[in-house]
């Protein structure tokens, strides 16, 4: 590459003030690879007169409410200013995060200017198709269309290896690259973020304090997540529990909080922007409960091993990957009673617990910077490949 700049479209089908695991990467690459590359990020208009709070170009597209999820459609086709601003700007590779509207844009735009395109694969789609639609055929058929996008791009890349599986599993059959994520989150005090944490939500020095941060929706296993609290309580162990964030299942979530009697256990704050109060909170806890069956990955183990807290998953899911229980983090059955009894093997052990909280902060935590660092080098890479693959085309 010459010395400019290099030229960075991000695109993702989900923005702010929508926050998820996608979005948060979205943000934390564009934020920290200005240094390396001009970076712009394509989305869509996710509320109508919201103000975006970036240091970075920001292209917004049209968009519709789905009925009945919390998430907005890109519609860039029948956005003309949209589509004219776009033809206006220069790439030199194109990095999409999601293979719907946006993404098929991404792919086609990129393949116009004769540019590399890049896909990251953060979902389980096909759990998605089939949950939305209630059948295997038509998940595997919506999941071949997305592959065939895939196929179009000239890298993709992989949370964790889980996610390079799952990739065969779909049917595709190109190599993939494994990019991991990062966190923007700093280590924090833990005594003082505990004291100041107990202090503002008047939680019992004295009781341990478990977390889970994300969207409120079901697919996230956030019942699970009371019912093995249930457990717990029935068994006699004190504890305070804090839900953060916000989503189209809250009531839900508090139907069955006030159903399993634990309404002066729990505490839901909803969102939470401030990223400082949130790391507090990550340092302040024992333990982040991330029971999620359908996530890839889950930022969740980083931010939460950024302040040294573990986080408990449950076995077979694509999110423990690479997680090793009793050294990494920890790993607890796919039940109410046995990922209950897994928190309670965690609070009768503290010598290894003591050793699993300073294994999370120096194997797992990673900075945006870091790992910006390392994708700005692969996108090097891929530009390299795409020109010499097209020379030999020429030639």
């Amino acid at each position: 590459m010459s010395d400019k700049k290099l030229r960075v479209a991000l695109i993702n089908d989900s923005w702010y003030p929508m926050i998820d695991g996608v979005v948060t990467t979205v943000d934390g690459y564009a934020k920290n690879m200005g240094e390396y590359a001009d970076v712009t990020v394509i989305a869509p208009n996710s509320k109508k007169g919201y103000v975006d709070q970036t240091d970075y170009p920001l292209l917004k597209s049209k968009a519709v409410k789905m009925p009945f999820l919390d998430y907005h459609c890109a519609i860039p086709l029948f956005d003309r200013k949209f589509m004219k601003l776009l033809k206006e700007k220069e790439f030199d590779i194109i990095h999409i995060h999601a293979p719907f509207p946006m993404g098929v844009l991404g792919v086609r735009e990129a393949k116009r200017r004769g540019i590399p395109v890049v896909a990251t694969m953060h979902a389980q789609f096909k759990y998605d198709f089939k949950r939305a639609t209630k059948s295997d055929f038509i998940a595997g058929r919506m999941t071949a269309v997305l592959l065939r996008l895939y196929n179009k791009c000239d890298e993709v890349w992989a949370v964790n290896e889980g996610t390079q599986d799952l990739l065969k599993d779909y049917g595709f059959l190109k190599p993939s690259y494994v990019m991991r994520a990062g966190t923007e989150m700093l280590p924090q005090d833990k005594a003082a973020a505990r004291k100041e944490v107990y202090e503002m939500f008047h939680i019992d020095e004295s009781l341990p304090m478990f977390l889970s941060v994300g969207r409120i929706t079901l697919f996230k296993n956030i019942l699970f997540t009371v019912d093995s609290l249930k457990v717990l309580k029935e068994k006699g162990i004190p504890f305070k529990m804090i839900f953060v964030g916000g989503g189209v299942d809250t009531d839900k979530l508090k139907a069955r909080i006030k159903k399993q009697g634990l309404e002066e256990d729990v505490i839901l704050t909803g969102k939470i922007p401030d990223n400082v109060l949130l790391s507090q909170i990550y340092a302040a806890a024992t333990l982040t409960l991330f029971p999620s069956h359908y996530d890839t990955d889950g930022l969740i183990k980083y931010e939460s091993a950024s302040q040294g807290t573990p986080t408990v998953l449950v076995e077979g899911t694509l999110a423990a990957t690479g997680l090793e229980d009793k050294r990494t983090g920890y790993i607890g059955q796919n039940s109410v009673e046995g990922f209950a009894d897994k928190i309670i093997e965690i609070l009768n052990d503290q010598e290894t617990y003591k050793q699993v909280c300073e294994n999370v902060r120096d194997e797992l935590y990673r900075t945006w910077p870091q790992r910006v660092q390392e994708a700005y080098e692969r996108y090097l890479y891929v530009i390299e490949q795409y020109k010499e693959k097209n020379e030999k085309k020429v030639k």
